[in-house]
């Protein structure tokens, strides 16, 4: 995906979010969604719209409060932690399913690339 591939909702909530600087001033997904004309589940579409410019490397922050525009290490570092938590969290959920259900697929472990960053 290149910035050339993003939705309308994701251009929307860009345009919005680049000015909604630091955890601070963050605002919530259905007051985003209000903002730029999302009516039905808008705040189900500004968070998947959150995760297409995050995919793209934009710096969009989520807490409690919302979602603002990431502007500093510590802010970054939350959102980070937030983001493996998920991952370690999904990862086992997937593992005890296995182990009650031996019959799924194996969970595959593989190495993501971003670009040149290996992770």
């Amino acid at each position: 995906m290149t910035p050339n591939d993003l939705s309308d909702n994701a251009l929307a909530l860009l345009s919005v979010l680049r000015d909604i600087r630091g955890r601070e001033n963050a605002i919530l997904a259905r007051k985003l969604a209000h903002r730029i004309g999302l009516r039905l589940s808008g705040a189900k579409r500004v968070a998947d719209a959150a995760r297409e410019l995050r995919l793209l490397g934009y710096p969009i922050g989520s807490c409690g409060q919302g979602y603002y525009w990431m502007t500093d290490y510590s802010e970054a570092m939350s959102v980070y932690k937030q983001h493996v938590n998920r991952g370690r969290a999904h990862f086992r959920t997937a593992a005890m399913m296995r182990a009650e259900f031996p019959q799924l697929p194996p969970i595959e472990q593989e190495t993501l690339q971003f670009d040149e960053l290996e992770v």
